[in-house]
């Protein structure tokens, strides 16, 4: 499931931990997502100082040192992901852009995923986790029109003006 989800995935977040070395299952890892663009996350930065410029691959959108307990560098996280979205995805090389309501949907989305972040730094059980997880997939899911509400509709066709 997790090489399916990387090939199908725009970008990938490559959360390591900063506390334990850099190994045969990262490796691995790094050789399925250096095909396609992502975040190198450098996670516990709260509880070792390593150097996290050895590891980054010929598809690295960026580096960021995170401390998911004390919350430092997700807000540079935050901004490396919208910088990318708005900048360096697939949409933008089709000539696609976000509008206003897509936008406002990433930024939940991100919102949530930092949540998701913090809750796993803190050991918090898996269902607390996944309804973080699943708040941003919805968030995302309906940005890109994969999930349709009563209120999309609404608002969508509220633009429209028909005439005789």
């Amino acid at each position: 499931r997790t090489t399916r989800a990387i090939k199908e995935s725009d970008l990938t977040l490559f959360i390591v931990d900063s506390t334990i070395p850099f190994e045969e299952p990262e490796e691995k890892i790094l050789e399925l997502i250096d095909n396609a663009p992502y975040i190198l996350v450098w996670n516990k930065i709260d509880l070792s100082k390593k150097d996290p410029d050895q590891i980054n691959g010929s598809q690295t959108v960026a580096t960021v040192p995170i401390s998911a307990v004390t919350g430092e560098g997700l807000d540079r996280l935050s901004a490396e992901i919208e910088k990318w979205a708005l900048t360096g995805n697939a949409l933008v090389e089709t000539g696609g852009s976000l509008n206003q309501r897509q936008g406002e949907l990433c930024r939940k989305a991100t919102i949530s995923l930092e949540e998701v972040l913090k809750a796993s730094a803190l050991g918090m059980l898996e269902d607390c986790i996944a309804t973080d997880l699943k708040s941003a997939i919805h968030s995302l899911s309906e940005a890109c029109g994969d999930e349709v509400t009563e209120e999309v509709i609404t608002e969508v066709f509220s633009r429209f003006c028909i005439g005789k």
